[in-house]
């Protein structure tokens, strides 16, 4: 009986160390498995990054593009407003000649 009683602390000591071994491996697999997971995270938030400055790029291009447009646009309008002041200044030159001409004839 003396020789089971002191069997016991020594095998409890070892249930103990072996459990302890036991809960540190879990700790260190838990531990693995987070950090594998904070790089897949950490990679999808690079690529959502790069595709927000990709889209970010894409759109001050397009806004370029619009003020390039909207700028010939302008032009096209002034330059059709000076046409059509041409035109008035032509047909008043015009009106004006022919009431000389006419005015000489008769």
């Amino acid at each position: 009986a003396l020789e089971a009683a002191q069997t016991t602390p020594a095998k409890e000591g070892k249930e103990k160390e072996s459990g302890e071994n036991e809960e540190m491996e879990q700790l260190r697999e838990h531990d693995k498995f987070m950090t594998k997971l904070v790089e897949k995270l950490q990679e999808e938030v690079r690529d959502a990054q790069s595709g927000l400055d990709k889209a970010i790029a894409d759109r001050d291009a397009a806004v370029t593009q619009l003020e390039h447009v909207s700028d010939a646009l302008r032009k096209a309008a002034h330059d059709a407003e000076l046409d059509k002041q041409a035109v008035e200044d032509a047909n008043r030159e015009a009106r004006a000649l022919q009431a000389e001409i006419d005015r000489m004839r008769g």
